[in-house]
């Protein structure tokens, strides 16, 4: 590969590309406000748990060293490996916008695994490969504050590794991120989605960060309740229920509900005090903003009532967000309705 592209300018992106952009040549796709924004900076400034501060130039990178920004997704390099970053909602849509080059390597960031369905139609399935990350950033300020370094995973769709996923992870551990090649990168998809409605569920209804969730046996109930229809559906569509590094959805779902609720409610009680972290979910229902819920909630329970899977309490929590999506757009109530899935997102 000739450089990476992230399509998707926010603070995930920010943080990974500062660190990749000292071995290869890094390109940030954003949106005129984020544009902006950094043209404004001149540069991404990274805190937290690494300290670092990349450079920026207009148009595609050519070089390491510096960042490249560019605002037309028209306009990347058909050379460069492509990674998504953008939300969810706006996914489908952009990839319109990106040409197929000679981009070897295409991968999607985004929660869920309607991603990488997506992905595969606009470019083509020998062309994507499977990519979960458990990095984790956030803006503070005009800053990227990096709060935790968790792995990235990168694996083919079909099993396994190759050559392009090992060099992926090569030059992830040269920048000093944890990345590993994950051979079965679909069921670690899944996991990780699996995880994601429950944590999404509890914590968008409630607004409450990931540590008073997990000390409170109610919640903790709720969220036992979210993942196990989750991981019925992920069996149904081929994933193998398992323990993943920081994702033990096997543990969680294969054993007796009432245990592991009393075991993850003792764990997080006696764990350092801490004020926990705010799902990326919550934080659009506290802003008022669109969720991604119609590509996570409204595609999980779509793909149950196309397997004959009950998913109550997910259809519950889908509805739910579909509402306040609307009012969030400003949708009349006639209109109120869960939204449906773009899976059509290519003119091939």
């Amino acid at each position: 590969m000739r450089g990476i592209t992230f399509i998707g300018a926010g603070a995930l992106a920010q943080g990974i590309a500062a660190h990749l952009s000292a071995h290869i040549p890094v390109t940030l796709v954003a949106s005129e406000r984020t544009g902006a924004d950094l043209r404004a900076k001149g540069a991404v400034t990274v805190g937290g748990l690494s300290r670092l501060h990349a450079e920026l130039s207009d148009g595609n990178a050519v070089a390491p060293g510096r960042l490249g920004l560019q605002l037309d997704p028209a306009r990347v390099s058909p050379d460069d490996a492509l990674i998504f970053t953008t939300k969810g909602p706006q996914l489908a849509g952009v990839v319109r916008q990106v040409p197929r080059g000679r981009n070897s390597l295409v991968a999607g960031l985004q929660n869920g695994v309607l991603k990488d369905e997506i992905l595969m139609a606009r470019f083509g399935a020998e062309n994507v490969v499977g990519a979960v990350t458990l990095f984790n950033a956030r803006r503070e300020g005009a800053d990227v504050i990096i709060g935790g370094k968790g792995y990235s995973y990168f694996g083919e769709l079909s099993g396994g590794s190759s050559a392009r996923v090992a060099q992926i992870v090569d030059l992830f551990r040269r920048a000093d991120l944890n990345a590993a090649v994950s051979d079965s990168i679909r069921s670690l998809t899944w996991m990780k989605f699996v995880n994601a409605l429950g944590v999404f569920g509890t914590s968008a209804l409630t607004r409450k960060t990931s540590t008073a969730i997990m000390q409170s046996p109610s919640l903790v109930a709720a969220y036992l309740d979210l993942i196990g229809e989750g991981a019925a559906v992920a069996v149904a569509e081929g994933a193998v229920v398992a323990d993943y590094p920081d994702i033990p959805m096997g543990s969680y779902v294969l054993r007796d509900p009432d245990r592991v609720a009393t075991e993850i409610v003792t764990a997080a009680r006696a764990a350092a005090a801490g004020p926990g972290s705010l799902s990326s979910m919550a934080q659009d229902v506290l802003a008022g903003r669109p969720t991604e819920s119609a590509e996570t909630f409204g595609d999980i329970v779509e793909r149950a009532e196309r397997r004959g899977i009950p998913a109550p309490r997910l259809r519950f929590v889908r509805d739910l967000l579909a509402g306040f999506d609307s009012i969030a757009l400003g949708a009349s109530a006639e209109n109120d309705i869960a939204p449906r899935i773009d899976r059509t997102s290519t003119d091939r």
